[in-house]
């Protein structure tokens, strides 16, 4: 935490001067970051012990692939291919890395030095990651959304990214005084690819948890910290099936569901939340999911959709209007959920901290002595731990 107020320090120094500050190659060389011995023969910056890999039975868009002083890893949500050079090296040709990773039609090749030394986090997902790796003093610009106490500091240090509907030149300043923008794509990925020094992290378009959680692969590429990331990303591994090994004899019915109040981006609704990877760590828990195709099926005005546009394996999100009448669309909505054992309320709370179980009731229109199991129990969970009184 220490290195990110240094880090945020020394970004707020940077930009009263105009200029980024970049550690010079002499001092990299000299800490064993960049090296300018060219391999020979069969040598190599990245063997076998210091490589990651996608597992193909787990994240499926991305990959990476090594050569002697390089790495390609390519995302194909974004369509972009990522050189990373090892720092000290000369950027390869383009038949060099054609030879390694062909640039297929309509991607689109970016260039980059490793490990990074500076980088702007535009998305708070990708925070436990770099958490993970230690390396929150490569980041100069974070999310202003961030909660953990080191990025809490940072954020009160200057460190904080401007969006890019507000000031925007300042907002263009910073993402060109980085290395690295690290973000998620818009409707089309034309953010990212515009963007040149842009790098797309699907890691919440994937399948299941499991599969986001090898993200850490993804990011730790950046910082030549892929033995880390293998260890991690298997500890993690063992965590999750521990966690999935017990099943009940019983096993509750669990249902998502938020409610959207109206307003000018929004209609007002009740929705049913069924992505796939919510439902994958319902079942992993040993718990089964709501069928809301058939619970549902009966409420006139139903809208299903994808619950990642244009990606059927992303699982399905069941929107419910309330056509101006809350009162009605509430009864039919949660006539719908009587058999649910456990509710997960994912409505959007400014402050989570006053949003109580008193809350949840007057937000969904229900009252203490409805008869539903989850009202009666008291079995209505946050993403932010479990409901409070």
């Amino acid at each position: 935490c220490k290195n990110m107020l240094r880090a945020a320090f020394a970004a707020a120094l940077a930009s009263s001067r105009g200029a980024f500050a970049v550690v010079p190659d002499g001092s990299r060389v000299a800490s064993g970051e960049c090296s300018e011995t060219v391999p020979f023969g069969f040598g190599t910056y990245f063997p076998e012990q210091k490589q990651v890999h996608a597992d193909a039975m787990l994240a499926k868009l991305f990959t990476v692939t090594y050569a002697s002083a390089f790495k390609v890893l390519t995302d194909s949500l974004s369509k972009e291919q990522y050189v990373l050079t090892q720092c000290g090296q000369v950027q390869p040709s383009v038949a060099a890395v054609n030879a390694v990773e062909v640039l297929k039609t309509g991607y689109i090749r970016k260039y980059f030095g490793v490990p990074v030394q500076s980088s702007a986090a535009m998305s708070t997902v990708l925070l436990a990651f770099i958490d993970s790796l230690g390396v929150q003093d490569r980041v100069k610009f974070v999310d202003s959304y961030a909660t953990a106490p080191c990025w809490q500091k940072a954020l009160a240090c200057d460190a904080k990214m401007e969006t890019s509907y507000g000031n925007v030149t300042l907002h263009a300043e910073q993402l060109a005084g980085v290395d690295v923008v690290f973000m998620s794509c818009g409707s089309d990925c034309t953010n990212v690819n515009t963007q040149k020094n842009g790098v797309n992290v699907p890691v919440t378009q994937e399948a299941g948890p499991v599969e986001s959680a090898e993200y850490i692969k993804y990011i730790a590429a950046f910082f030549n910290l892929e033995p880390k990331a293998n260890e991690l990303f298997a500890a993690t591994q063992t965590s999750y099936a521990q966690a999935s090994s017990g099943k009940s004899a019983m096993p509750p019915l669990v249902a998502w569901i938020t409610y959207n109040a109206k307003s000018d981006w929004s209609a007002e609704s009740f929705v049913v939340s069924q992505a796939s990877y919510k439902t994958m760590m319902v079942t992993n828990v040993g718990a089964t999911n709501l069928n809301a195709s058939t619970a549902l099926a009966g409420i006139a005005g139903l809208q299903v959709t994808d619950a990642v546009t244009g990606n059927p394996a992303s699982g399905k999100t069941y929107t419910i209007p309330t056509n101006d009448d809350k009162d009605a669309a509430a009864k039919a909505f949660f006539k719908a959920l009587e058999g649910v054992d456990v509710i997960v309320d994912e409505v959007y709370a400014p402050d989570p901290t006053t949003y109580n179980f008193t809350s949840f009731l007057s937000t969904y229109g229900l009252t203490s002595s409805s008869d539903l199991k989850f009202v009666k129990n008291k079995m209505v969970l946050r993403i932010d731990r479990t409901m409070g009184e």
